[in-house]
């Protein structure tokens, strides 16, 4: 009958619907495991900044760099000015003439006490020339340091009074620096030490970088309403094209999981955090 026949095809039914759907299941667990992927939001930030300070007290004058400039060992960072030093010079320079004239008139009448007194007045003004050329030599402030400079508005600083010993700017070393790669709070578990991170920065779309992890951060960062945690590294920059302040999208390699596996662990995720406990 109909209904005979009706029966009799649902186990046929039920069979093509299960294989296909085990055939699948079964699939998805022998394909090979593949890499699993943490993408994050990542920064470059310095690992070493070095302060330059000021030799001597005086008004900066000139400033030769600018946030973001790349400097070298030796350039001459910023100046102070020296125009109160060179008045000083100048009022030195003469004293001692006068003193050496006046040595040369007590020669020539045989006045030994004054010319001893007008003698040790010229060794006097030699002493304070001296001291004084030291002092505006010490108005050119030289990087010590190759990197990149940090300090914001350089150019503004321009007519401040600077203390001897005060910081006049701050350069970061380039040869090395660290790479934070912020990661949610859900997929921190997947994220430890060790692993690596492939990433890009904006200014460079079509260069890939590769980093490996030093440590987690203990400290929370929300961000619209999502808590993040970063996962730092360390990357040589020998060409110097890496600069602290760029970012971009990074991926930690967070070991191999079967396609089923990676499927199956949002729902997991959510059953283990609302009914498993």
């Amino acid at each position: 009958s109909i209904g005979q026949g009706v029966v009799g095809k649902r186990p046929l039914l039920a069979a093509a619907i299960a294989i296909p759907i085990l055939a699948g299941i079964g699939a998805l667990l022998v394909v090979p495991r593949i890499e699993h992927r943490i993408t994050g939001q990542v920064e470059i930030a310095p690992m070493v900044t070095y302060k330059i300070y000021s030799k001597e007290t005086g008004i900066l004058s000139d400033v030769r760099f600018r946030e973001g400039d790349t400097i070298k060992a030796g350039d001459l960072f910023a100046e102070l000015s020296v125009m109160d030093m060179e008045q000083e010079k100048a009022k030195i320079e003469t004293r001692r003439e006068i003193a050496r004239q006046a040595y040369l008139r007590a020669l020539g009448m045989s006045n030994m006490a004054e010319a001893r007194m007008k003698e040790s007045e010229m060794s006097q003004s030699t002493r304070e020339l001296a001291n004084l050329t030291s002092k505006m030599e010490n108005t050119k402030i030289i990087s010590p340091y190759e990197g990149q400079v940090l300090t914001k508005d350089l150019a503004q600083k321009a007519g401040e009074n600077i203390s001897r010993g005060a910081v006049v700017g701050e350069v970061v070393d380039l040869s090395r620096l660290m790479v934070k790669i912020s990661v949610s709070e859900e997929e921190m578990r997947y994220i430890s030490a060790g692993q690596e991170i492939h990433f890009k920065v904006s200014a460079y779309p079509t260069r890939l970088y590769t980093a490996r992890i030093d440590r987690i951060g203990l400290e929370a960062e929300p961000r619209d309403k999502v808590v993040y945690f970063g996962g730092y590294a360390t990357i040589d920059n020998p060409a110097r094209e890496l600069r602290a302040g760029m970012s971009g999208r990074g991926k930690v390699l967070a070991g191999k999981w079967r396609p089923v596996d990676q499927i199956m662990e949002q729902p997991a995720h959510w059953y283990r955090m609302n009914w498993a406990w």
